[in-house]
């Protein structure tokens, strides 16, 4: 411990070498120098001048005037006839444990708060899929121009709440469905352009590279949504104008540096990507809550919340970590961190023409949502497929069982009741090693979409998908020869 003394009358006069290096040498009056709060170092004096022990944690000033969390035990030494003959303070500093304890804390709060938004995602996704495949079939099959604006207005809707649901599924860390080479400062600069085009001309937008491999491994939509939210949430704290600045540097973080972050993270080599404003700042009341869901100081109809959670479980998602620095009127800069990735960045070219069935095929499709078995069924059929749906994993099975040697295709949603949709693809595989699935869900638990696609399935599609892209994708697959 750290003790140090002082007399009847609070006069300090002893500190041993530990008091020394907590504190350094302090003056004559410790309860009014030594104490962040006065009017605690007035109460721990009239406790022990009472009689009585002072046990407590108080906040002290540290040798270099930062403020320590400390463990206090003081009390007075009394001679044989009760007179009080000196004061003696016991200090354990806990500031590194109260660290720990509140990063474990905001730790399990973000979990408890992710389970919640993933959930309400997935159910919420599931309804959309289905309203979008049947407002996509009426638009095929009505010719009526003005129920085709009704079901345009239908769609909009759709998109517009998917794109929330991919927010919430981006905080809950269950979005990230790509684990490919992605090139950094490309994705800055796809940013840059779409921002070109809609931020205030009063924003200067700057952009340093700093690092020579600026490659990391990941979703690349999700990242650049990462960094599109961050880049809107600088530019709405810069009203009137200001400067917009994205760096890049190579950052090799040992374990005393990521155990002072906020938030969990393994030492090694990282990308380091500073977003910084010059905008109005954050309050340091608001600095702790700043990626909670649903947590937002713009006006009502100006901002959901939800977009700075998005980029926390998008980061974490990618085994990185996000910190923030802030001063109310002195800008704001968000500093992410993703792990170096060595291996090169594939190109890849993507293909929008609609492919339609060009043979005869059958499709198995395992979905517990009546609407989507309704809408999807019903759009295969059309373009030439035989379908036959299925409401759960176990009843699929057994159909399978008895017709794997006719099904051409699988497609099999990820959350269902009864058996899951990885269950169910193990018990197929052991039926038909040579299978060809088609994943489809909102999002994965802990992976599982990833680790299915390592493991053989063809493609995974999310939810909620347009028809025309499943449809391509379907053509897609049914073409491919067995490996």
């Amino acid at each position: 411990d750290a003790v140090g003394m002082s007399t009847a009358d609070g006069r300090h006069y002893y500190q041993n070498k530990a008091f020394s290096n907590l504190f350094g040498q302090i003056g004559p009056s410790p309860k009014d120098t030594l104490y962040v709060d006065s009017k605690v170092g007035e109460e721990v004096f009239e406790t022990i001048m009472a009689g009585n022990e002072w046990t407590g944690e108080v906040k002290m000033y540290g040798i270099h005037k930062d403020v320590l969390n400390i463990l206090l035990r003081a009390y007075a030494n009394k001679d044989k006839d009760g007179k009080i003959i000196s004061l003696v303070g016991l200090h354990t500093d806990i500031t590194e444990r109260k660290l720990l304890e509140e990063r474990i804390r905001h730790s399990q709060k973000m979990d408890a708060f992710g389970q919640l938004a993933g959930g309400i995602a997935h159910d919420f996704n599931n309804q959309l899929n289905g309203i979008r495949s049947l407002a996509e079939l009426l638009s095929h099959k009505l010719e009526n121009q003005r129920l085709q604006e009704y079901i345009q207005h239908i769609l909009t809707g759709v998109t517009r709440a998917a794109g929330i649901t991919q927010q919430l599924l981006a905080f809950a860390r269950k979005g990230q469905f790509k684990s490919i080479p992605v090139d950094v400062h490309r994705l800055i600069k796809e940013v840059v352009q779409i921002l070109c085009h809609s931020i205030d001309k009063r924003i200067e937008i700057k952009q340093e590279f700093n690092t020579k491999n600026g490659t990391t491994k990941g979703d690349p939509n999700q990242l650049q949504n990462a960094l599109l939210n961050l880049a809107l949430n600088a530019r709405d704290a810069m009203p009137g104008g200001g400067q917009l600045t994205f760096r890049t540097e190579t950052a090799s973080l040992n374990q005393e540096y990521c155990t002072a972050l906020p938030y969990e993270i393994k030492p090694g080599n990282y990308i380091k990507i500073s977003v910084i404003d010059t905008g109005c700042g954050i309050t340091s009341a608001n600095l702790d809550r700043i990626f909670e869901p649903f947590f937002t100081t713009k006006e009502v109809g100006k901002g959901t919340g939800i977009g700075l959670a998005a980029v926390y479980g998008t980061i974490k998602q990618h085994n990185g970590t996000i910190s923030v620095e802030s001063e109310e009127g002195s800008g704001t800069t968000f500093n992410v961190f993703l792990p170096v990735e060595l291996n090169e960045v594939e190109r890849h070219i993507s293909n929008k023409t609609i492919r339609l069935a060009e043979k005869p095929a059958n499709i198995l499709l395992v979905d517990d949502e009546e609407l989507i078995q309704l809408s999807v069924c019903e759009l295969l059929r059309d373009i030439g497929y035989s379908v036959t749906g299925k409401l759960d994993g176990k009843a699929a099975i057994e159909y399978f069982q008895d017709n794997w040697q006719k099904i051409d295709l699988i497609i099999l949603d990820m959350v269902m009741p009864k058996i899951n949709g990885s269950e169910t693809y193990q018990a197929m595989k052991k039926i038909n090693p040579k299978l060809k699935v088609l994943i489809s869900s909102g999002f994965s638990f802990k992976g599982e979409v990833q680790d299915l696609l390592d493991q053989g399935v063809q493609d995974y599609i999310q939810k909620p998908f347009i028809l025309e892209d499943l449809a391509n994708k379907v053509a897609e697959i049914l073409e491919e020869k067995p490996s």
